[in-house]
Parts: structure tokens; sequence; C-alpha cells
């Protein structure tokens, strides 16, 4: 049966469950899936929990645990799997979440305003796991890029869990962390303040401002990128004056300065698409 079904992606484009049609979107869309769509270390060690699901999926079979001494890479822990004793969790299943923590996701990815629409349902982390295009938009989405952006992030928590960093409130007690997950250097006072003061902006020069004043900022690099598609998106006037004022250069120099952060590269692009409708900025963008 389905539940015996070992989802793998192989192809970039196929990343987004929402997107897989037929019989396989919706047999499989809201199962965990395992990535292997990049080559390298990341591909190995899909390859390594792909071997160890199947093993575990043989009756009767308990797979060796991995020795760190067999291989170069790290070994992955499937969410399937309980934590290690010695070491905190730093993800949570999506699964899960309650209904207040799924809201707390919502503002943290700055969808807060939507939340009223999620409580409605009420919105828990199981079904927040099968969520759809159609779903979202019943919940008061109207903007269909924000739609595609959650449903994009909703596929990467099914695969790999939350962070915990996402179910604590602005202000909370951050994780007990020197940096943050993949070694991004934890938010400075000043650069949190920079990123309040970018969230929900509809002043295009100070968004371009603080992004440009706080470039290594991860956090107001992706706020800053998620305002500017509030401020463009389905308006021609808007797109082309952000243009005008430098959000094409402030969008391509957030991705430039942080070419390895999921977030950044896709909002950015989120931005750029908007930015893009108006053809003088599709031409800049491809300049």
């Amino acid at each position: 049966g389905v539940a015996s079904i070992i989802v793998l992606v192989m192809e970039p484009r196929c990343l987004n469950p929402a997107t897989w049609t037929g019989t396989v979107g919706g047999k499989l869309g809201g199962l965990l899936y395992i990535d292997l769509t990049k080559d390298g270390p990341p591909f190995e060690a899909g390859v390594q929990r792909l071997a160890r699901e199947i093993l575990a999926s043989i009756p009767g079979n308990t797979p060796e645990p991995s020795s760190a001494s067999c291989s170069p890479h790290p070994q992955p822990r499937s969410l399937l799997e309980a934590p290690a004793a010695q070491a905190p969790s730093t993800i949570r299943r999506l699964a899960s979440l309650s209904v207040d923590e799924v809201c707390t996701v919502l503002r943290n990815l700055d969808l807060g305003k939507y939340e009223a629409g999620f409580r409605a349902v009420p919105v828990d982390g199981a079904i927040f796991s099968t969520v759809n295009d159609d779903g979202l938009r019943e919940m008061g989405m109207d903007v269909g890029v924000l739609r595609t952006a959650l449903l994009h992030r909703v596929s990467g928590f099914r695969a790999e869990g939350v962070a915990l960093k996402l179910l604590v409130e602005a202000g909370g007690a951050p994780p007990d962390e020197t940096t943050e997950a993949g070694g991004v250097p934890p938010e400075t006072v000043e650069s949190e303040a920079a990123k309040s003061r970018v969230q929900g902006s509809k002043d295009v020069g100070l968004i371009i401002s603080l992004m440009g004043a706080h470039k290594s900022s991860v956090g107001v690099q992706e706020a800053g990128c998620v305002s500017l598609i509030m401020i463009v998106a389905g308006n021609a006037e808007s797109q082309a004056a952000t243009a005008a004022q430098g959000g094409v250069e402030a969008v391509l120099g957030a991705m430039g300065a942080h070419e390895s952060i999921a977030i950044v590269q896709q909002w950015g692009c989120f931005a750029l698409v908007n930015l893009a409708a108006n053809a003088e900025n599709k031409g800049a963008i491809a300049a």
C-alpha cells in the first residue's frame, strides 16, 4: 500500500508536492520524501537514508546503526527516528505542531496577517502538512506568489521538519546556539531592529536602504525581499517605481551575498519574478 512506499524526488522542479498531479499527488503528496536533487554529499546522504529506510521496511530486519568511520559525511537522521539522547533535537515533525505553533510559524514567515483564517479552520500541523493552493485561498491568502512560497516551505517542513527557531515568538528566547543552522551568524541587535522596521513596510526607499546597510543579515535580506513582493505583486506602477529606486539591484545583492541560504534565494526569486512582470525590469534583471 501507499504507507510502504518510499518517495524519492530527483528533479528540483518536483520539490513542491503541491505541483504533483493525478494519482501521484493524491496518494503521495502528503508523505515525507527523500531529496536526491543535489549532487555530492547531499546526494550521498539521501542514498544512505534510502538504504536505511529500505532495510527498516523489511519484516524482522533491524538495521545496524551506521558508523561515522564508514563515511566521511555525517549520517542523516530520519524524521521518524527518535533524537539521540545526548543532543536535543533542533527540529519538530510538522504533523506534531499545535494550532498555536502553526500560527507562530506563519508570523515568523511574515504571514501573520493570514493567522485568523488558519485559526478559523483550525489548522494544526497535521492539516498544515496536507494543505494545497485551493485551501490557502479559502483561508484568505489571495496573493498567488505567497501561496506558492508557503507551499514550498510546507514541502520542506514535511521532508526535513520544522526548525525550532520558527516556533519561537519574535523577542522570545532564541535557541541555545552560537550560530544558526548551516553556520549562519546570529542576528545582531542592530540587524534585528532593522528587520523589524523592514517587515511589512511599504516604504521602498527605507527597505532598500536597510537592505544595503545590513547586507550580512539573513533576516533583513529575507524580510526585505518579502516586503518588496508585497509592494509590487500585481501592481505595474509599483513594479516600475520600485525598480527605479534600486529594487532589482537590492534583491540581486541579497541573493549574491547569501548564495547558500535557501530562504533568501527563494524569496529573492519570487521578488524578481514579480518585478519582471514589468518589461523594462525584465531586461534589467536579465542584464
